[in-house]
This record gives structure tokens, C-alpha cells and sequence, in this order.
């Protein structure tokens, strides 16, 4: 359209002395480049902020498209249909499309897919299936990286360490298995659980996982040497969940005995028991400083613990169903729990009353 209104090409602008041509080949407009090229406008004049040609910018660019194009299809793709303009070609097809949020389908599995975890780097998205398998995803591709197909049976569970190193899974053949995500390696079989496996839990500096079974023990595990640290087999009822302090320095287990266990990672011996519920304990969470817990029960209500002590600090009561789970927010001000009653209940988390 400037080319038909007889617009000078070559002319520049006050704020950056740049040329038309200069500023299409910056940002990416090959069709406008082409365009100004038909009409014999000079490429090889330099703007004078950047000493830069408009044939320069226009091969950087280039370049950079095909990089992003290499390294991120799907957000390209993704972001090239979010912008597409309504009257252009690409708008006007998407216009009378019924879209959806499902960005991809990960085919591989020949069972149920029961179990799926992203690393904590975002790099890897693990799945678990019935067929036994374990197999591992590019997150931004979504490629399959590795085909894991050593289990003997179904996938309970799985967790990555949070250094994304190690990805640990157990399976109904009442083993665990640790792998190495960069070698692909298998490290270990741990063996001699009565009971199958249902929680994992890593410790924040990824150095310890408490593994916790269905005979009542929870063992703890050094992730470098790979040799047990110590059995807890204090429960006589099932352990329903557990989870470590973001120290490292205390781990928590809560189970149908309505009771809460404290343990030091350290010496391995019990801090404290914390009674109080009238039901099963479904979860447990710190807070982010460590000196608070929080449990979530059957009882419908939300208590709060001092770690040191073992005091109970409150009792949060409003659900009208079993909780199924807590958290803190990152600052420790907020607690979030969610329960069977279809809710999720928001607390002051330093209010006492």
C-alpha cells in the first residue's frame, strides 16, 4: 500500500535514522522485503544508530526464526494461531474451528496409564502404566526419550528427586526401583517389603527417600550410596502419608491410627507423636519454615501442630466432609485444604484462637 501511495523506501526516520526497508528486514517482514526488493530499493544502505544493512538484519533474523523453529515447535505453532490475525488465511480457517486446550497425545502405553509426574526442572514427564512399563517424555517436543519396562507388574507410584536426577517408582511386585535419569540407568532394586508400596517422599536436598509400605515401616534411603539408613516400623496401621520438612531436617508421617509421627532425618529417632484427631490422618504438610505442620484428617478438620513441641496450636473446622489435602502458601501466610465436601477452604495461617 506505501509502495502504491509512492512512499520513499529509502527514507529516515528522525528518532533512529532508519530506513522502511531497514525496519521490515529487523523485524521479520520477508514479504515486505520482497516487495521493496522488486522496486530496486538499495539493500546495502546502512542505518546510522547501528551500522547495520538491511540484508544484515534480514539474514540475523532468519536465522533466529529457524533456531526457534528447531528448539520450540509447539510454542511456535501455538503462538503463531494465538496472533494469527481474524481476516488473514490462518484466522479465517481457525475462526469456524471448534479448538480445545489438549496441546498433544502421547501414544506409547499398551495398558492403563495410572500415574504421571513432570520432573521438577520441567524438562521430563514421566508415565506409569498398567502394561508395566515406565516411559519417559521430551515435555517440549514430546518425544519419547526412554522406554523403562523392567517392572513386574503395575505402577503404584513415582516422584522424581528435586534435583530432577533420579526418578524412583514402585510396582505391585512390591519392589522400588531407582533410575538415573541422565544415564538411563537402572540403580537399584530394593526388595523385602511385606506389603505393596504406596508413598514416596524425597527429602528437599534429594539426599534421603522414605519409602512407606502397607505392613506399617517406612524406610529411610541414602539416594548416593543407595543403602538403607534405618526401617520406622512403629505404625501398626497403615501409613497414609508423609512428607519432610522443607529443612531436610524432620520427616512426618500421618496414618490410621489418627496419629502424626515426627522423626529426625538426622539421628533417626522419633521427636514427637501428635494426637488429637478423631479419624485417619489423609495428609501432612510443613510450613514453609518448618516450625508448623499442618494435618488433614477424616474428622473434617485441619489442625496445626508446633514441630518443636508437639503442641496443637489450632483447629480449622468448616469442611463437611474427610480432608484430603493441605498446603502453604510459599510466604506461610495462607494454608490450603481441599476435602471430599467438593471444596477448598483458604485460612490464616498465623490466626489462633
Amino acid at each position: 500500500m506505501l509502495l502504491e501511495q509512492g512512499a520513499d523506501v529509502e527514507s529516515r526516520d528522525n528518532e533512529h535514522d532508519r530506513t522502511l526497508l531497514s525496519w521490515a528486514s529487523g523485524n521479520g517482514h520477508v514479504a515486505v522485503v520482497k516487495e521493496l526488493l522488486a522496486k530496486n530499493a538499495n539493500m546495502q544502505s546502512e542505518d546510522c544508530q547501528y551500522g547495520r544493512t538491511p540484508l544484515s538484519w534480514a539474514v540475523e533474523n532468519m536465522h533466529s526464526a529457524v533456531n526457534m523453529a528447531c528448539s520450540a515447535p509447539l510454542q511456535l505453532y501455538h503462538s503463531g494461531i494465538t496472533f494469527a490475525a481474524g481476516e488473514s488465511i490462518t484466522g479465517r480457517k481457525l475462526r469456524d474451528k471448534s479448538w480445545s486446550a489438549q496441546l498433544q497425545t502421547l501414544k506409547g502405553h499398551s495398558g492403563m496409564v495410572n500415574t504421571v509426574v513432570f520432573s521438577p526442572d520441567s524438562e521430563i514427564l514421566a508415565s506409569g502404566s498398567g502394561d508395566g512399563t515406565i516411559q519417559l517424555w521430551d515435555a517440549k517436543s514430546g518425544k519419547q526419550l526412554q522406554i523403562f519396562d523392567s517392572c513386574l507388574g503395575w505402577v503404584n507410584t513415582m516422584v522424581f528427586s528435586p534435583d530432577s536426577e533420579v526418578l524412583v517408582l514402585s510396582s505391585l511386585d512390591r519392589t522400588i526401583w531407582l533410575w538415573d535419569i541422565k544415564s538411563r540407568e537402572q540403580l537399584q532394586i530394593s526388595k523385602g517389603y511385606l506389603d505393596y508400596t504406596y508413598n514416596l517422599a524425597f527429602s528437599l536436598d534429594s539426599e534421603i527417600l522414605a519409602s512407606g509400605s502397607g505392613d506399617g515401616t517406612i524406610q529411610l534411603r541414602d539416594t548416593k550410596s543407595r543403602e538403607p539408613l534405618q526401617t520406622l516400623d512403629s505404625y501398626l496401621d497403615w501409613v497414609n502419608t508423609m512428607a519432610f520438612s522443607l529443612d531436610s531436617k524432620i520427616l512426618a508421617l500421618g496414618s490410621d491410627d489418627k496419629t502424626v509421627q515426627l522423626w529426625c532425618t538426622k539421628s533417626r529417632k522419633q521427636l514427637q507423636i501428635l494426637e488429637g484427631h478423631l479419624a485417619r490422618v489423609n495428609t501432612v504438610a510443613f510450613s514453609p519454615d518448618s516450625k508448623i505442620l499442618a494435618s488433614g484428617s477424616g474428622d473434617k478438620t485441619v489442625r496445626l501442630w508446633c514441630t518443636k513441641s508437639g503442641k496443637q496450636l489450632q483447629i480449622l473446622e468448616g469442611h463437611l466432609d474427610w480432608v484430603r489435602a493441605v498446603t502453604f502458601s510459599p510466604d506461610g501466610e495462607i494454608l490450603a485444604s481441599g476435602s471430599d465436601d467438593k471444596t477448598v477452604r483458604l485460612w490464616d495461617a498465623k490466626f489462633r484462637k
